[in-house]
C-alpha cells in the first residue's frame, strides 16, 4: 500500500493497494486491524505450554488460574506491575526476571511488601505435563514449583504497514489514533490491538464498528450527503 495521494476529484485523497496477485485497488479510506505479535522468551518447554498454562493477560486467564502458584516472567516496571496485579487472583505470586531484574528501589519495596519474591536466576527450561507447567528449572539446576506462568515480555506490531504509511506510534508501540480509530493521516484508521492497550476481542470488534460508521459518515460528507451546518 502506498501513502495517500491526490485523486481525480478535488481534495479527495486516494490510497493505492497492490495485492499479492498484482491487482491494484484505489480507495478513499483504509481501515487497518492487523493486531500485535507477542514476544515469547526463548525458554525450553515454553512453546508446549503456551496457551495452556502460559498466558499474557490476567483478565483473560487469571480466574482459571486463581489460588495457584503463579510465576511472572518479565523485567522492570512492566514485570513488577503484572506480578502485583496477579495478587488479585492468588496469594502465591513470584517474579522471575531470568537475568537482571531492572527494578528500582520503589518497585522492589512494593513487591516485598506484598510478599512477591524476585528470582533473577536465568530460566533454563519448564518442566510440564502435556503443556501444564509443573516447575521452573533455573540455571544451576534449582527447581521452583509453579502451576501457571504469565508473560510480560513485550509486543510488536503484527504488520509494519501503519508505520510505513507514516502513522504516529505511542511509547508502547501502538498506533496513535482518536476515539474513533482515525490516525493523523486523513482517511486512515487503525483499530483493535494495533492501536489500543485493552486487548479483548469484543473491544476490538466494537472499535471496528465505530470506525466503520465514522468512515461511512466521512464518505457521505465528501459526497455532499451530510446535512449542512447552519
Amino acid at each position: 500500500m502506498r501513502e495517500p495521494r491526490e485523486g481525480c476529484a478535488p481534495s479527495r485523497r486516494r490510497f493505492e493497494s497492490e495485492l499479492a496477485t498484482g491487482d491494484r485497488l484505489l480507495s478513499r479510506s483504509v481501515l487497518i486491524a492487523t493486531g500485535v505479535c507477542d514476544r515469547l522468551p526463548d525458554i525450553d518447554g515454553l512453546d508446549a505450554c503456551y496457551g495452556i498454562s502460559v498466558h499474557h493477560c490476567p483478565y483473560c486467564d487469571g480466574w482459571e488460574e486463581r489460588d495457584r502458584a503463579l510465576a511472572v516472567i518479565g523485567q522492570g516496571a512492566s514485570g513488577a506491575g503484572l506480578a502485583l496485579s496477579l495478587k488479585t487472583w492468588s496469594d502465591r505470586v513470584m517474579l522471575c526476571t531470568s537475568g537482571r531484574a531492572r527494578l528500582g528501589a520503589t518497585h522492589r519495596a512494593q513487591l516485598e511488601a506484598h510478599g512477591i519474591p524476585v528470582v533473577e536466576h536465568p530460566i533454563d527450561r519448564l518442566d510440564h505435563d502435556n503443556g501444564c507447567v509443573r516447575r521452573l528449572i533455573v540455571r544451576g539446576g534449582d527447581s521452583i514449583p509453579c502451576d501457571a506462568i504469565f508473560l510480560s515480555t513485550g509486543q510488536t506490531q503484527q504488520s509494519d504497514l501503519a508505520r510505513r504509511l507514516g502513522c504516529e506510534l505511542t511509547r508502547k508501540g501502538t498506533v496513535k489514533t482518536d476515539h474513533l480509530g482515525h490516525t493523523h493521516i486523513p482517511g486512515l484508521y487503525v483499530v483493535g490491538d494495533a492501536s489500543r492497550d485493552v486487548q479483548f476481542v469484543i473491544v476490538a470488534a466494537a472499535e471496528g464498528a465505530k470506525a466503520a460508521v465514522a468512515i461511512n459518515k466521512a464518505l457521505q460528507a465528501q459526497a455532499g450527503l451530510a446535512p449542512a451546518r447552519t
